[in-house]
């Protein structure tokens, strides 16, 4: 599939929907009021840099509502040219506080088929690399790739105190044709990845 571009892709209800879902996502903290880190969770990935928190897609306590939901399996399935399914949504925030922000070259290697990389908001700018080529992302706007035939990766970038980008990740699958790409390369020394870690090298 190709890469799709999307901008002023929600309504600033639905951006406040997705604020107000955020912020009743709770985030665990330890004894010292200091955000848990992470392994497939809510908390803080040190090694990305980055706080994460996994939004809910069915209903409970705070949810992605069901309009959003349609909205952006819309979008996948016109894309697809087929029915899909949202396996998962995912909302990060990189900067600083939470480590050193990184985000190296890589497939995802899961059973996913597109991603939705969604800018919700940010004060710096950091580019979003895939394969060879990068993209100047704006808040309000959105990347569609598939994640797991396309390298994607992050430019170098020092994060200064206050900077931070603010990013949701909605992941879909073919419900009828569920791809499983464990088998894509995951090491950072396999050779499919040596242009693109070049290109970042230089940058």
């Amino acid at each position: 599939m190709s890469i799709v571009e999307i901008k002023n892709m929600f309504s600033k209800e639905e951006i406040e929907h997705l604020h107000q879902v955020i912020n009743s996502t709770v985030i665990p903290k330890d004894e010292n009021g200091e955000y848990v880190v992470c392994k497939n969770s809510n908390g803080v990935d040190k090694n990305l840099g980055r706080l994460v928190s996994i939004l809910e897609l069915s209903e409970c306590s705070s949810y992605i509502s069901p309009q959003v939901q349609d909205k952006i399996v819309k979008i996948a399935e016109d894309i697809l040219k087929e029915p899909a399914n949202i396996s998962s949504a995912l909302h990060v925030t990189y900067g600083a506080e939470y480590g050193t922000p990184n985000l190296p070259p890589h497939f995802d290697g899961d059973t996913n088929d597109l991603i939705i990389n969604f800018q919700l908001s940010s004060n710096t700018s950091w580019p979003l690399g895939l394969d060879l080529e990068t993209y100047n992302m704006e808040d309000n706007s959105a990347l569609i790739f598939n994640a797991n035939t396309n390298i994607h990766w992050r430019p170098n970038k020092v994060f200064n105190d206050g900077e931070y980008v603010q990013m949701i990740f909605f992941r879909f699958y073919k419900i009828n044709n569920r791809t499983d790409y464990s088998y894509v390369p995951m090491n950072q020394t396999d050779k499919i990845f040596e242009d693109v870690v070049n290109l970042r090298n230089s940058l």
